[in-house]
């Protein structure tokens, strides 16, 4: 298999698009699943339990 490539150009591709993050390592992972959080969630009196 060919290495991975940390350089990608992005692809309209949804299955391109799985397949490098399927391949991709954990540190880079961590990176491309981030998501922003609403200020709801942010308020310092949210639990989850």
């Amino acid at each position: 298999m060919k290495k991975f490539s940390k350089f990608w150009i992005k692809s309209k591709k949804p299955s391109k698009q799985r397949k490098y993050r399927k391949n991709a390592p954990l540190h880079l992972v961590s990176k491309l699943m981030n998501v922003h959080l609403s200020k709801d969630l942010k308020a310092p009196n949210h639990f989850i339990h």
